[in-house]
């Protein structure tokens, strides 16, 4: 398994338990990829590299 699959598995993880702690529940991959592409955009906007 490559690097960068193995730190995307460990994060789906951690969004999965940040969301179960919150009690929200597991979110669809649909609603994180539009989550993690409405931050990417905003930070874009932003200017922030990192």
């Amino acid at each position: 398994m490559s690097e960068l699959r193995y730190q995307n598995a460990v994060l789906t993880e951690v969004i999965a338990t940040l969301d179960a702690i919150h009690g929200e529940g597991m979110r669809s991959a649909t609603a994180i990829n539009t989550a993690i592409d409405d931050h990417l955009a905003t930070r874009n906007e932003q200017g922030v590299s990192r």
